[in-house]
């Protein structure tokens, strides 16, 4: 609903379009590729239909993969959409001092607020979750996202080591090597999940830096 009909303007042309950029330069990790499927399994299982009447095709695991993409592709969308910028993104408010100095836990400590304003779109404002993942993997840990059904990176979160990540949209750049890229909610996500993703024995905010060094946006 949202991302077939405002980001790409109910059209199947610019849906394809976008689609086909994705394929041809995106790439992620084979765990993502298996949960994107397991998420259209589970979809089929629980009876509903996985059927897209403006594509005139049943929607898929890459399609999924795509969606969450929609950071990371919304340049090209723009370009596609001549200039109608689509805006993303959603709010942060820190809190201290005076304005956290009442409550019982916090005694003036600082707190991180986090806002889901990314559009003003129905299905968005109705849908808004919280997942908790307790991954199986040994080399990995519980983490909490906030975020939107079918976004499987991580747009707003927080691990059980108390490490969170929050996108920010606001810090773009340039660049020329438009292939082998990772959706950045992806990236993330894995910083987040991983145990110890740059191997130095501890978890801290270098992981996440070095997942971004690391891959491609």
């Amino acid at each position: 609903d949202y991302f077939y009909h405002s980001v790409c303007g109910n059209s199947s042309q610019t849906y394809n379009y976008i689609l086909n950029y994705y394929n041809a330069r995106f790439g992620v990790n084979s765990a993502y590729e298996m949960e994107a499927s397991a998420v259209m399994e589970g979809i089929a299982a629980s009876g509903n239909s996985l059927w897209h009447n403006g594509l005139n095709r049943n929607f898929n695991s890459t399609d999924l993969l795509m969606v969450n993409a929609i950071v990371d592709l919304s340049p090209l969308r723009n370009d596609i959409m001549d200039g109608e910028d689509l805006e993303l993104g959603c709010s942060s408010l820190s809190s201290w001092g005076d304005a956290t100095q009442d409550d019982p836990i916090l005694q003036g400590a600082l707190i991180h607020t986090r806002m889901l304003d990314w559009a003003p779109h129905p299905a968005l404002i109705a849908n808004p979750v919280l997942i908790v993942h307790f991954p199986a993997e040994v080399d990995e840990q519980a983490w909490a996202s906030f975020t939107y059904p079918g976004l499987l990176g991580a747009l707003s979160a927080i691990n059980l080591q108390k490490k969170a990540a929050f996108l920010n949209m606001g810090n773009s750049h340039g660049g020329t090597n438009y292939t082998g890229m990772t959706p950045v909610l992806l990236a993330i996500r894995q910083a987040l999940e991983k145990q110890d993703y740059n191997g130095d024995g501890q978890h801290n905010r270098q992981d996440l830096q070095e997942v971004l060094e690391d891959n491609t946006f």
